[in-house]
């Protein structure tokens, strides 16, 4: 909406199509003149062109909406790493049951894996650790 203190009178000129389309999207966009949908239009293009503004372009809704997408995706991350920790904690056990491994061998491995994990950015192929294993 304009503020009327600091309004400028300016001639523009617009297709015949374009005024008959602004003048029917006047209900739609809650604007009491052409002179405000107008307004508010040369707002949001020049927030979408300047995007450092996003509250000017993202709507309420659509900011919802991305919110909620984002609320869902944490919550199925979230579900995933559950799920995976359950199946890793069973497979130590099992290991623990089956095997007797010193503390201090257990300390030393827990090394190299952080550096292997490290080094690889979290990314251990199985055949990485079984060669190590044979070595």
């Amino acid at each position: 909406m304009a503020d009327e203190t600091h309004s400028v009178r300016l001639g523009v000129y617009l297709d015949r199509d374009l005024v008959d389309r602004c003048d029917a999207a006047l209900p739609k966009a809650n604007a009491g003149s052409r002179s405000e949908l107008i307004a508010d239009a040369l707002t949001f293009y020049l927030a979408w062109l300047d995007t450092e503004d996003y509250s000017k372009v993202l709507t309420p809704a659509l900011e919802s909406v991305i919110d909620a997408r984002i609320k869902a995706t944490e919550k199925n991350i979230g579900k995933v790493l559950f799920n995976i920790s359950v199946e890793l904690g069973l497979l130590q056990h099992v290991i623990a049951a089956s095997q007797h491994y010193s503390p201090n061998t257990i300390s030393e491995l827990r090394k190299v894996c952080i550096d292997e994990i490290k080094k690889t950015h979290g990314i251990l192929p199985f055949e990485d650790a079984v060669k190590y294993q044979k070595s």
